[in-house]
């Protein structure tokens, strides 16, 4: 399951307090598993800004990162960390309704 399918399953459910706290625990993991891919793409982005040719603006270089497979999924994955943050925020709002 991807996190757009677990997000819309989420949305579209009437969940119960054991389901809700299941979906944090998944969301828990996945938000763990997206910082650990960050760090990754961080490190590659830092790897091609210093190799690149030192003359070159800072500006230009981060523009052919971005467009680079690596750039684009570190785009992906600061989205998904916030959309995965959000998610988990009203999970918790929603398993403390219970309380």
């Amino acid at each position: 399951m991807n996190l757009k399918q677990l997000i819309q399953e989420i949305d579209e459910k009437k969940l119960g307090k054991p389901e809700l706290e299941q979906y944090y625990s998944k969301l828990s993991f996945l938000s763990a598993q997206l910082y650990l891919e960050l760090a990754d793409l961080e490190k590659n982005q830092a790897i091609f800004m210093h190799d690149k040719n030192k003359e070159q603006k800072v500006n230009d270089r981060e523009l052919e990162w971005g467009v680079t497979p690596n750039g684009q999924r570190l785009i992906e994955v600061k989205n998904y960390i916030r959309a995965t943050n959000k998610m988990l925020s009203s999970l918790k709002n929603r398993i403390y309704e219970y309380i």
